[in-house]
Order: structure tokens, then sequence, then C-alpha cells
């Protein structure tokens, strides 16, 4: 570590983290360095997990709409098939994340 208003080499002490120091030969004071804090990971679903999920509601919602109408064979293949598109991307990205 070294002073740095006159770059003196200072013996480098753990213990000191955080404190305020003088120099030695130029008398200044400053703020030993510690050690730097891990940086916090923070886990975000994949865009790719979305855009399975978001393909499964949007083959889930024309589907509803054909059951709506009186097309109840086609719409309830579409629900199904929506359904498990979007519970498989759920899995997935609950699997990825633990």
């Amino acid at each position: 570590m070294f002073c740095p208003y006159c770059q003196t080499p200072i013996v480098d002490d753990p213990q000191l983290a955080g404190q305020t120091v003088a120099c030695p030969r130029c008398g200044q004071q400053f703020v030993v360095p510690g050690k730097a804090a891990r940086p916090v990971v923070i886990e975000q679903t994949a865009k790719r997990y979305k855009l399975i999920q978001l393909t499964g509601a949007l083959v889930m919602v024309p589907a509803f709409i054909l059951v709506l109408t009186g097309a109840i064979e086609i719409g309830l293949v579409g629900l199904l098939l929506g359904l498990v598109v979007y519970l498989w991307g759920r899995t997935l990205a609950w699997w990825h994340h633990g």
C-alpha cells in the first residue's frame, strides 16, 4: 500500500482497513482501503425462459377465443398446448435458478 499523497510505501495491515491513518513521511491523513466487498449476485430469469412462457400464453389466448366462439375441440387442443409450453418455460426457469 502507498500513501495517496506522496506515494510512500506503507505497511499493509489488514487490521487498519477502513481506519484513518497519517502518513509517516508527509503527515497527510487518509483512509486505509479494505478488501473489496463481494458483489451481490441477483439472479434473473433468462430471457429465453420468459420467451417460452410468453409463447405459451400467446397460444392460449386465441385458443380460448376459439372455445368461446364454438370451435371447442381446436380451442381445447390450443389451450392444452399453450399450457404445456407455458409450464415448460416455468419449469426451465425454476430448474435453471434452483
